[in-house]
């Protein structure tokens, strides 16, 4: 069931770093999937993540992008998909806009989040992103 995916994708967030949901919080969103919109809490979630990224160790940073490419690789068809136009479309908006270094986000990338990333950007944009 896609719930209890949402459920253990957000329980491994939480055991990286309780950083990300203290920002959610701090944003007025909960720190558990809601499954009725779950790209929008997916978004949020990405605005989180460009939040605190810059403030993590390299190595938690690494652990948080590394769950978002497992959750692109091989997650069910929804969560793919919020992590998709979700996370990633947020963490892309937010690093557009600088609030979040690009330069700091790509190397992280996975394959799938970067190529996906790098599709957006054409699709946006007219081309790859700089």
């Amino acid at each position: 069931m896609s719930a209890e995916e949402f459920t253990r994708f957000a329980a491994r967030l939480a055991a990286i770093t309780s950083a990300v949901g203290d920002a959610l919080e701090a944003d007025g969103e909960e720190r558990a999937p809601d499954m009725e919109v779950p790209v929008l809490w997916m978004s949020a979630l990405g605005h989180a993540v460009a939040a605190v990224l810059p403030t993590l160790s390299e190595h938690t940073q690494r652990a948080v992008l590394d769950l978002v490419e497992d959750g692109m690789a091989s997650g069910g068809e929804l969560l793919r998909t919020a992590v998709a136009t979700g996370l990633l479309e947020a963490l892309a908006h937010d690093m557009d806009r600088s609030r979040v270094p690009r330069d700091l986000v790509e190397p992280l990338l996975g394959a799938q989040s970067r190529a996906y990333l790098r599709a957006w950007d054409e699709f946006t944009l007219g081309e790859p992103s700089p």
